[in-house]
């Protein structure tokens, strides 16, 4: 079973990724200028222009299946983690879990949207990580803080 740190971690790749497919999507669509086109384009024989278009617009139609996997994990992970964080016992450290890995905050602009220092925001996370860390092992009949048989 991961981490805390491991699953927050997790979470906040799968949004990078969603990011850089969307990217890849955002860039073929323009270098193909495709907006709009059937993704059914009837392919021709021959290697013809037109059968490289058909390849391109599969590929593209590829890419946007993969998000659209992407996106149903990400709901689901993002939903699973905002009702983890909720169960919080401090709201600071909901706040600061949620900045971090669920929206994708650097360091330095949660310390000033929180207005802590940075040496207290990352004591805050450390003991953000400690309960989210308690909450998961509850929620896995796991008793929190007792040493393993």
């Amino acid at each position: 079973m991961p981490t805390a740190k491991g699953f927050l971690e997790d979470t906040r790749r799968l949004a990078e990724r969603i990011r850089r497919t969307r990217e890849m999507i955002e860039a073929a669509d323009s270098m193909l200028g495709v907006r709009g086109c059937d993704p059914a384009f009837e392919r021709v024989s021959g290697g013809s222009r037109r059968d490289r278009l058909a390849e391109s617009l599969d590929r593209l139609q590829g890419y946007r299946d993969e998000l659209a996997g992407l996106l149903d994990d990400y709901i689901a992970l993002q939903r699973f983690a905002c009702s983890v964080v909720d169960r919080l016992p401090d709201p600071r450290h909901g706040q600061v879990i949620s900045m971090r890995y669920l929206e994708g905050r650097e360091w330095r602009e949660i310390a000033r949207k929180t207005a802590y220092s940075q040496t207290q925001l990352f004591r805050l996370h450390r003991a953000a990580l400690e309960s989210l860390e308690a909450v998961l092992a509850e929620g896995r009949g796991e008793s929190p803080g007792l040493p393993e048989p």
